[in-house]
């Protein structure tokens, strides 16, 4: 499908703002000429939006394989549909084109955590923080993995270096909350979970989590709380329900031997 636009920039023309006729340029400023020819595909399910998406990146690609971005829409494309070796392919070819392209070598490392490959993807989000220091999420998604490997201090050092740069960042406190609760920091882990809560309110795995570290340091009362508060939210959360009936067992325990 294609359209010609013409256009008369001669003299002839009453509507040329220009006496004598100037040159004019194809661009975006008022001063320039302008045609686009857009077509709005609506699929007919739904579901086939994605597919749309995956056709038009691959066009895109085509007409312009050095474009980093082309390779990236589509591995989002294809890791919508679960595809992650062919989306990793994407990404990969994409970094090809541009090795600094910071969002394909974060969905690279993300589709190797996935897939389970977690030093790969810690190289990939190393890379990232080495390349953009200043992005939270970089620190966020190797902290992550990092504490997915159990290398807790290291796990611990980017996650606090998330929150330096986006205090409100939920996901950092809370995945903080679980490496020191790990390293036998209670009372900070303790700290981070009140403040993921406070940052989602409505969450019943936020419920929980605190929940489990309050356990954790023996502060069962607030700790059965939490639980019982996880439930309201989401009757069904297996963990918080789990935790709930342990938590009322072990004080039922220190009540019978008189500690509590």
């Amino acid at each position: 499908l294609s359209m010609r636009f013409t256009y008369d920039n001669s003299a002839d023309n009453p509507r040329n703002p220009n006496d004598p006729p100037l040159r004019v340029r194809a661009g975006n400023r008022s001063s320039d000429e302008m045609a686009h020819l857009q077509l709005q595909v609506r699929p007919r399910r739904a579901a086939d939006l994605v597919l749309l998406r995956e056709s038009l990146y691959r066009h895109a690609i085509r007409r312009n394989p050095a474009n980093p971005w082309s390779y990236y829409e589509l591995g989002n494309a294809l890791l919508e549909q679960d595809r992650l070796d062919e989306a990793a392919r994407q990404y990969l070819a994409g970094l090809a084109a541009d090795p600094t392209h910071v969002p394909s070598r974060t969905s690279l490392g993300a589709v190797r955590e996935r897939q389970g490959r977690l030093d790969e993807a810690a190289a990939e989000f190393r890379i990232v923080v080495e390349l953009d220091p200043g992005y939270a999420d970089g620190h966020f998604n190797l902290g992550s993995v990092r504490l997915a490997q159990g290398r807790l201090e290291d796990a611990a050092g980017h996650l606090r270096e998330a929150l330096a740069l986006e205090p409100g960042h939920a996901a950092a406190h809370t995945n903080l909350g679980y490496a020191l609760r790990e390293l036998g920091r209670l009372d900070e882990a303790v700290t981070h979970h009140r403040e993921a809560l406070r940052l989602r309110p409505g969450s019943a795995e936020a419920h929980n989590n605190l929940g489990s570290a309050l356990a954790m340091g023996g502060f069962l009362d607030e700790a059965i709380d939490q639980f019982q508060r996880a439930l309201r939210v989401q009757p069904d959360h297996v963990p918080a329900r789990q935790n709930l009936e342990l938590a009322r067992e072990i004080a039922a325990e220190l009540e019978r031997a008189g500690l509590r």
